[in-house]
């Protein structure tokens, strides 16, 4: 992959799909799978437990709301979920009260996750999905309280452009969580090596090594506007089939960004990076 960096100080605010063809091609092939607890998405589901709960005391601990008047531990708070797929995440969140808007690229998984959640008349008016890029809600000056990125990143074209539109959707004092696979030598053997290659866990090809983000290069891209409130990493515990949270940030993690109040507009970079530049300590930028 041609390594990815700035290359003007621009602000773009329309900007064409950020996933490659390919990319949604592959997740438009496996659409109506995103349920099932054997299909070839089997592993994100067994995730989301964990993911969930990292999610829901993200948005208690950090933003705040009138816990005396919910009926549920997310009412009142917006939620958006970028690359939701087959709406996995979507409605657990949309069932603590939260109103949710999925969005992706890949037509096929939006159908899937429009009729899966018909299916649940308590979700009717929460849960919401829509066919879109994320630089047509930007464009609609849409934010929202907590914007969710979850296993998406490493599907996407350029990761300094999409993370600088991203967090253009958070409102200020709204979190950003994004969670994806570390470029590690650990994460080649575990998640691209053994679960694509021996296991069969996933469809071979899911990911690409050379693509895979690390947590320097994320902060890199967002520490100019947002401030770092947590980071976990995710463990796999084959004797009983689930994941675990652990301080491990090897393979699989996740990250909690609150937006700075005040400086919702993106600022000139201080210089060029690429992001899948390797063997390279990733700058900060200069405050």
């Amino acid at each position: 992959m041609k390594a990815i960096s700035w290359s003007s100080g621009k602000r773009i605010l329309k900007l064409g799909y950020y996933r490659y063809v390919s990319e949604v091609a592959k997740f438009n092939k496996h659409a109506k799978e995103w349920w099932s607890p054997t299909g070839p998405v089997a592993p994100l589901l067994r995730f989301n437990p964990a993911r969930i709960a990292v999610i829901r005391a993200a948005i208690e601990t950090y933003i705040s709301s009138s816990k005396e008047l919910q009926q549920l531990p997310l009412q009142g708070i917006s939620i958006l979920d970028v690359g939701c797929g087959g709406g996995i995440l979507c409605e657990p969140l949309g069932r603590l009260g939260a109103s949710v808007l999925g969005i992706d690229e890949a037509q096929d998984a939006i159908e899937t996750a429009r009729k899966h959640v018909s299916l649940d008349p308590f979700l009717g008016t929460s849960v919401k999905y829509r066919l879109c890029s994320l630089s047509d809600l930007v464009s609609e000056q849409l934010q929202f309280d907590c914007v969710t990125c979850l296993e998406v990143i490493e599907h996407v074209e350029n990761p300094q452009l999409f993370l600088d539109t991203l967090k253009q959707t958070v409102r200020p004092q709204g979190l950003l969580i994004i969670s994806t696979i570390n470029r590690t030598f650990f994460s080649w053997l575990s998640a691209i090596f053994m679960a694509e290659n021996i296991l069969g866990w996933i469809p071979k090809g899911t990911h690409q090594w050379q693509k895979l983000v690390r947590p320097e290069e994320i902060t890199w891209c967002l520490s100019n506007d947002m401030k770092l409130l947590s980071s976990v990493g995710f463990a796999f515990h084959p004797f009983d089939n689930t994941i675990r949270l652990t301080r491990n940030l090897g393979v699989n993690y996740l990250m909690v960004w609150k937006k700075c109040s005040g400086n919702q507009s993106i600022g000139e970079p201080v210089k060029s990076y690429a992001v899948h530049e390797d063997n390279k300590e990733c700058p900060k930028r200069e405050h």
